[in-house]
């Protein structure tokens, strides 16, 4: 199977309600045939990897850690915070791939989970 250049990529965008934004990347590892669909056309198993970065943090948090280790010897046990999710964008990819019936267009997104 023929996969052609990515023709479309959009990088997502996680917004946290204490100002610090993460960015979301998606990329396509391997498409393959899985067989027919009933309904017609081509089934495909689609692998990819998806990364997650620190786009942006706000001054006053990146000063609270300055000077300290990256990773200190033991995790301090109630240094985790839930912090609110307030606005997101799902990165998404999208591929042309050739098979032996057809040219068809794959597209996957990742997004953080309802609920």
């Amino acid at each position: 199977m023929l996969s052609l250049p990515v023709s479309r990529e959009e990088v997502g965008l996680i917004r946290l309600a204490d100002g610090s934004e993460l960015k979301l990347r998606i990329l396509v590892v391997d498409v393959r045939e899985a067989g027919f669909s009933p309904f017609g056309g081509v089934n495909f198993d689609v692998k990819v990897v998806g990364g997650v970065s620190t786009l942006s943090v706000p001054e006053e948090f990146r000063k609270a850690v300055d000077g300290k280790p990256l990773m200190p010897p033991e995790l301090p046990p109630d240094g985790w915070e839930i912090v609110n999710i307030v606005e997101q964008r799902p990165a998404v990819v999208e591929e042309v791939v050739v098979t032996s019936q057809c040219r068809s267009r794959v597209q996957k997104a990742l997004q953080r989970p309802s609920g």
